[in-house]
């Protein structure tokens, strides 16, 4: 009993000698400044330099976890489903906003001039990117399932149920939804006349993009996972998992060539004016020339696609290093390793932009010293009043999407997707050499349906 008394005792003095110690008034140590994606020595053995750097989170907000480059914007996107936007070219912060429930998917925004179209679990959400400003909300009778695209009418959502969705964003214009006989999930894209998208099955269309006209399909011998792309010249870029690369050439359906790489395509191949940078599990990157079909060069250690200029391809390596590649022949300039955790986006500009970011909250735009400077973005020029491609918020109630399209017997109904105004909330402002692969030659166009 002496002993549990004394032993008490002797830890009340303990604590109190600790607090003691304590200066009255101490604060909290300050959090530790945010990572860099790439240290200093990095930056200078590379050439390279940062353009802007800012930041959008502060402790104890969640981690960045998602970033895009989006039109002229930078997106990032927060774990619970906030969204910051930054201009591309500045860097500077321009609003953010809550998009939906921390539990709720928010996928990459579609891009019409400077509106942001996101797509969440639940809704359509439509935004002016400069400050913020709502445009429309529509509420969504299916989970999207894949990246969005739109022409500032509709807007083309892949759904797993098996449907690509057209929702329309604005007045007077008819959703329509097209059903295929598997999941639609691969991002569809666009030209100046046709939605081209493919589902699992591997059945790649070609449709008319304000009506439900199938102008041409075509089905592949695997599942289309991967979202479509499309090439300077107008060729439409689909990967299969039957271990081929297609070209279509646009609205005509004809194949202007294949590429065999061996292996199945799960990753998005990447279209850089008529260069396409394909990714595999194997061969890491093939570089392939979009005219024709055939191989560059290879790079094994190639993970994923980051930035272009007109000599310089910089990859995301398998290890997480930043590689520096001829565009010419493939052969490497440099490769310095990134931060543990740094977030990257995709950039098909070919302005030799990188821009990285890490889940502190922290953003950076990397250039080849004195090539880019930041600079600030201007909106582009708003539309007549009398201009039929004018946005105004839509209605209170729209036809569901899908509403009007003819399903197949034993298909479920497409839901409705309502639209009513936005609320108006106000912006927030945030703070090894390849053998080139065989082209085969154009085949005749598939039958129209």
């Amino acid at each position: 009993m002496r002993a549990v008394r004394s032993l008490a005792i002797f830890t009340l003095l303990l604590v109190a000698g600790v607090l003691g110690a304590m200066p009255l008034g101490a604060e909290t140590p300050a959090p530790k400044p945010a990572v860099f994606p790439l240290s200093v020595a990095a930056l200078s053995e590379s050439g390279l330099e940062v353009v802007w750097q800012t930041e959008v989170l502060t402790p104890p907000d969640p981690v960045l976890s998602n970033l895009w480059l989006s039109g002229r914007f930078v997106v990032g996107r927060s774990a619970d489903s906030r969204v910051f936007v930054i201009g591309g070219s500045s860097g500077v912060r321009l609003w953010s906003r809550q998009m939906a429930e921390p539990f709720q998917k928010v996928w990459e925004p579609a891009v019409y001039k400077d509106e942001l179209w996101l797509a969440t679990t639940t809704k359509l959400l439509g935004f002016k990117g400069f400050d913020g400003a709502p445009i429309a909300s529509i509420d969504l009778g299916f989970a999207p399932a894949g990246k969005p695209v739109t022409n500032g009418t509709l807007c083309f959502i892949p759904d797993s149920k098996g449907w690509l969705q057209a929702v329309s964003m604005v007045p007077r214009t008819v959703s329509w939804g097209r059903w295929t006989e598997d999941a639609v999930t691969a991002g569809p894209v666009l030209d100046t006349t046709c939605v081209y998208f493919a589902c699992q099955d591997g059945t790649v269309f070609a449709s008319t993009q304000g009506i439900r006209h199938v102008q041409w399909e075509y089905k592949t011998e695997g599942a289309v996972v991967a979202d479509l792309q499309k090439t300077k010249s107008g060729m439409i870029i689909v990967g299969s998992l039957d271990y081929t690369l297609y070209a279509f050439a646009g609205p005509s359906g004809r194949i202007a060539w294949r590429h065999n790489v061996g292996e199945a395509i799960r990753k998005t191949p990447y279209a850089v004016g008529n260069a396409v940078f394909l990714f595999t599990k194997e061969a890491g990157l093939t570089a392939i020339d979009g005219t024709n079909g055939r191989a560059k060069w290879t790079l094994p250690e190639g993970a994923d696609f980051l930035a272009s200029n007109a000599q310089t391809a910089y990859i995301l390596g398998r290890s997480g290093q930043l590689i520096s590649v001829n565009r010419a022949d493939g052969k490497v300039n440099f490769s310095v390793s990134l931060a543990a955790g740094a977030i990257t986006a995709a950039n098909q500009t070919d302005n030799g932009v990188i821009y990285v970011g890490m889940p502190s909250g922290l953003i950076a735009a990397i250039a080849k010293k004195g090539e880019v400077q930041a600079k600030k973005e201007e909106p582009t020029e708003a539309p007549k009043a009398d201009s039929p491609s004018i946005h105004k918020p839509a209605p209170m109630e729209k036809k569901p999407a899908g509403a009007d399209t003819k399903k197949p017997e034993g298909a479920g109904e497409a839901k409705p997707a309502e639209a009513k105004p936005a609320e108006a909330k106000p912006a927030e402002a945030a703070p090894a050499e390849a053998k080139p692969a065989e082209a085969k030659p154009a085949e005749a166009a598939p039958a129209a349906k």
